[in-house]
């Protein structure tokens, strides 16, 4: 080129930038609130007619653009607010007021771009970060209970490390798994994984409860699905950093089963009254001699040995009153360019048990999502977190009888010290490092009463979890209206747990234990989708979607166990001594895949009248090559009243929307290779053999659920209170069930579909912004559910007719699941013996009576509820001028019961090891020959050695309400940080967990959450927890 061509090209050069400068022009401005001046951070301006060209106004809600010199207008628009459109000038300050009409909340009902909630037919509910965040809880879900209606949340244990058990609309199967489906940004994943994040990535959890809403996911949705989505950066949105830190103490929730115990002068008085003959009284006192008992033995004018306890000490507040605490810090980055948003946060949480013993929750989370338009018709994005897990617990060779933190804490005698003693006998404030408290009767060799603390030091028990999830997508607008898209996630988990009883373990008679396992999965899934959207006019619309989707899981691992390790220094696999004591290793190798299609088809008439229509087959390798595929369905339509003016909005009815729906799922959530005749190898005399270890089933199918769902939608002033009421019914067939088989055929039971179910309930839920001015602003929200359950069919004529019991669990045609137990009816008063209730021809309760329980068995009946049939929840919340806030949330279950096994032990009246253990209260008044017939007639206990069974006594009603949450928080004034520029927001709160229960007079466990609806063994109990926390925003 020569250099004029060259000089000629620079000159051309800047005259056409120099024509770009001179062509735009800056405009500078602030957006804000007609409701509250407040500025409006967030805010979209657009040029109109250049809609490349845009931006976002800042926390203060100032903006700057430049804009072309050709452009008139500028638009200026905020979700909630009335879009304005406005002629360009030097400076804008705009005022945008609200607009009801679009204040429309947007849900991902399945797949696709998501609708508006106002739109939908199924049963959906969404809650927001803001009820996610700042709760001192492990796991997130902890924090929904009573949040949705139609979905229980229970926390099973006050350990650290247990997970929340989650049910929509009952539970639809005696035999398949009830869990719902858990989606993160569109990819598969457990409710372990869901655990193992952090809440305050999350921006909102939408729960899809009927078929309407569910069936598109097909066969994983049978019992609801839980969509979960992150937080993301917008474009154009100056940078973010949010930094939250929180710290707490846990303490033990109630200590009501102390209270029922004897003391330590009840219980000496009862062992001793229960030793025959001076002599055996002399032999068990003297073991006390030199031991941990405090108190002295005396002997009387008679020659006879009797005791005086000095001191009792509360063994609960010794295991279970540690003030454990608890530590929560992340941060978080977010913001966005013209083409690129990005949301970058980093976490750590740490929690403790309120057992002496070791027992900890810790976790490490990071999480980065980013999304880029690479041009108009493309945009791509990549999420990507990983995490780890740590669990660390002392409950290994857990013996319930000795220890185990709960049932040892009510057993041990309250006159044993758990403190050392000075030269002069007294006891101090150090706590004894010693074995055992003391032999009670030497002839039973087991009856050896040990320290759990003790024990504790000599048990190391803890697993470590890696976990990798990604996603990457690419969405293209090839034309306005079609929206295509490939996601591609895989969600990785790799584990190791170890276990070590180190050789002073008195479980393990010097000699140790080891074993170590290792588990790895992933599961990957990919997703591709058509979505076109096609306005025929200006009143129909329709929005057509396609899809596949491919989901390949696979999860392998292998454990190895030593035994005889004799020295704490050499307790490595290796190091198993004695030859057979080192278990042969086992290994284990699994998959599974699903392969779908499915569509969706959503008609709107005028924005009032909506129809939808899914369709999904689903093709899953769990089962055998007849039954692999099957095909789910939903139908639905929604009809609004206020928008179509049938019903006129004068000012108090808002909204009124009639929904309906019916649709098909499926379940498939039984053992891998169930349909397949399974080997297995048996080590005998360190030969190894193989064979058959299960029979198949080649027409194992899946089990099917119909769901019809109709409800209404009502508002009042301005949707300021709405009423949202559905109705539903779910029938379950071909149930999945392990039925027992024949002795004859050499197995124990194989699955097969053979049953079915009902479940039909009602779901309500209620809100009433009853406040809202300008510096006040109050609310109150209930839901509510009903849910009855019926047992349709069993597995064969017999179960039909006859019920089918496992444990003390009944299942009956007809019926809810019930405990299943004889009537007690108290001691008699002539012999001391126990006495049930008998039946008449027609099952009905008399007054007769038996004193034989092989004769009570056979006049048992229905007594109580597994399952609550009612649940719900009461949400309320006060602010004051955007600063001072305080929230509440409540909690409830009602109608369930629970049987309690504690109860069982600690009531047995019987001699043997239990003499060694404290016992209830209820045992000082037992009955004796030596009292009068009046006295006789009001024992609560029968004779001594009169053993005791499983009845309707132990059953006990763990209905509850709870508060759950409460919060006080202050947000400050934007005035506080003055011009600096650095810190643009903070929060500080304190809020409790757990604070206050109220449950039924006949409950006498330490948690009846933790109980309801099961059985209640040396449960781990629930805590209470108080935290405080800080916000900060820069």
């Amino acid at each position: 080129m020569s250099m004029k061509r060259l000089a000629l090209f620079f000159l051309t050069l800047m005259m056409g930038l120099g024509w770009a400068v001179a062509q735009n022009r800056t405009v500078t401005g602030t957006v804000t609130s007609a409701e509250d001046n407040e500025p409006i951070p967030g805010a979209n301006i657009v040029v109109v007619g250049h809609t490349n060209i845009g931006t976002t106004t800042n926390l203060e809600g100032k903006f700057q653009i430049s804009v072309p010199s050709n452009a008139k207008q500028l638009q200026f628009s905020f979700v909630g607010m009335k879009t304005q459109v406005l002629d360009v000038k030097s400076v804008m300050n705009v005022v945008l007021a609200s607009d009801t009409e679009v204040m429309e909340t947007v849900v991902v009902v399945g797949y696709g771009s998501g609708q508006k909630l106002s739109t939908v037919s199924g049963s959906v509910a969404r809650v927001s970060s803001e009820k996610l965040e700042n709760k001192p809880v492990a796991n997130v879900m902890d924090g929904l209970q009573g949040q949705v209606a139609g979905m229980q949340v229970q926390t099973s244990s006050g350990d650290p490390n247990a997970a929340a058990s989650v049910q929509i609309h009952g539970n639809a199967s005696l035999g398949a798994g009830g869990a719902p489906l858990y989606i993160i940004d569109g990819v598969q994943t457990s409710a372990s994984v869901v655990m193992a994040m952090n809440p305050n990535d999350f921006e909102s959890i939408t729960v899809l409860k009927d078929a309407s809403s569910t069936s598109i996911y097909g066969a994983r949705a049978a019992n609801g699905v839980i969509v979960i989505t992150t937080k993301r950066g917008k474009l154009n949105e100056d940078g973010r950093i949010s930094l939250n830190a929180m710290y707490g103490i846990s303490s033990l929730i109630s200590d009501r089963p102390m209270r029922q115990m004897m003391t330590g002068q009840e219980l000496i008085e009862y062992q001793l009254r229960h030793t025959d003959g001076k002599a055996a009284r002399k032999r068990f006192l003297d073991g006390f001699q030199g031991t941990a008992f405090d108190g002295t033995v005396t002997q009387d004018e008679n020659g006879d040995y009797t005791a005086t306890v000095g001191r009792d000490y509360d063994w609960l507040s010794f295991f279970l009153g540690k003030k454990a605490p608890t530590f929560q810090a992340d941060m978080s980055i977010s913001g966005g360019t013209d083409n690129v948003s990005y949301y970058v946060s980093g976490g750590y949480f740490t929690q403790e048990g309120i057992s002496n013993s070791i027992s900890r929750y810790n976790k490490i989370n990071l999480r980065s999502n980013i999304d880029a338009r690479v041009k108009s018709w493309l945009r791509v994005g990549v999420n990507i977190s990983g995490g780890l897990v740590q669990q660390i617990s002392a409950d290994a060779f857990n013996s319930a009888y000795v220890d185990g933190g709960t049932f040892g804490a009510l057993t041990i005698p309250r006159y044993y010290s758990p403190y050392t003693r000075d030269a002069n006998g007294n006891s101090t404030n150090t706590r004894a490092d010693y074995l055992t408290f003391h032999r009670l009767y030497p002839a039973i060799t087991d009856a050896v009463l040990y320290n759990p603390e003790y024990k504790a030091k000599f048990v190391k028990e803890g697993s470590n979890s890696y976990r990798f999830g990604g996603s990457a997508y690419a969405q293209l607008r090839p034309v306005d209206d079609l929206i295509l898209k490939s996601q591609a996630g895989v969600d990785m988990v790799f584990s190791r747990d170890e276990m070590l009883l180190y050789p002073k373990h008195p479980e393990v008679s010097g000699y140790g234990i080891n074993r170590q396992s290792y588990d790895g999965s992933y599961a990957i899934t990919w997703t591709n989708t058509a979505e076109y959207k096609w306005k025929q006019s200006d009143n129909n619309n329709f929005t057509f979607l396609l899809g596949q989707e491919f989901v390949d899981s696979k999860s392998e691992g292998f454990s190895a166990r030593a035994k005889g390790l004799t020295n704490d220094r050499f307790m490595m696999l290796s190091h198993g001594m004695k030859g057979n004591y080192l278990t042969l290793p086992s290994q284990y190798r699994t998959a599974y895949a699903y392969f779908s299609l499915f569509g969706r088809v959503n008609y709107l008439f005028k924005d009032y009248m909506a129809f939808d229509f899914t369709l999904r087959n689903d093709r899953s390798s769990r089962f055998g090559a007849k039954h692999q595929a099957a095909t789910f369905f939903s139908v639905g339509g929604m009809y609004d009243f206020i928008r179509s003016g049938v019903v006129s909005d004068k000012g108090v009815v808002s909204s009124l929307r009639l929904k309906a729906n019916y649709g098909t799922q499926g379940n498939s959530s039984i053992p891998l290779y169930a349909s397949y005749a399974r080997t297995g190898t048996i080590n005998y005399t360190d030969e190894l053999a193989f064979g058959v270890t299960s029979i198949g089933n080649d027409d194992l199918a899946w089990e099917r659920q119909g769901m019809l769902s109709v409800g209404v939608d009502y508002g009042m002033w301005n949707d300021a209170l709405t009423v949202d009421l559905a109705f539903y019914n779910r029938k379950t067939t071909d149930m999945l069930m392990n039925v027992p088989l024949p002795y004859s055929t050499g197995y124990s039971s194989r699955w097969e579909n053979v049953g079915a179910m009902t479940n039909r309930g009602i779901d309500l839920t209620v809100n009433y912004n009853f406040l809202r001015t300008k510096d006040w602003d109050a609310y109150v929200s209930a839901t509510l559910n009903y849910n009855k359950e019926r047992i349709d069919n069993l597995f064969s004529e017999k179960t039909n007719k006859d019920g089918y019991r496992v444990g003390e669990i009944h299942y009956a045609v007809g019926k809810s699941m019930v405990f299943y137990q004889a009537s007690y009816a108290g001691v008699d008063p002539k012999t001391g013996k126990q006495m049930w209730y008998k039946l008449d021809a027609n099952g009905n309760v008399t007054k007769e009576t038996t004193t034989e329980y092989s004769d009570a068995l056979k006049h048992r009946i229905e007594h109580a509820l597994l399952n609550a049939p009612f649940s719900g929840g009461l949400q309320m919340g006060v602010t004051w001028k955007k600063q001072l806030s305080l929230t509440m949330d409540w909690t409830f279950l009602a109608g369930v019961y629970s049987l309690n096994n504690d109860r069982y032990f600690l009531e047995n009246n019987v001699s043997g090891g239990f003499m060694m253990l404290n016992r209830s209260k209820k045992l000082n008044n037992e009955w004796r020959d030596d009292l009068t017939d009046e006295e006789k007639a009001k024992v609560t206990a029968p004779k001594f050695d009169e053993q005791t069974v499983v009845d309707d006594r132990f059953l006990e009603n763990s209905s509850f309400l709870r508060l759950k949450n409460i919060q006080l928080a202050y947000t400050f004034p934007k005035s506080v940080f003055g011009t600096q520029k650095v810190i643009t927001g903070a929060k500080v709160y304190v809020s409790a967990r757990n604070l206050l229960t109220v449950t039924s007079k006949e409950y006498n466990g330490f948690d009846p959450e933790t109980s309801a609806g099961g059985l209640t063994l040396n449960k781990f109990p629930n805590t209470r927890q108080f935290v405080g926390g800080i916000q900060l925003m820069f």
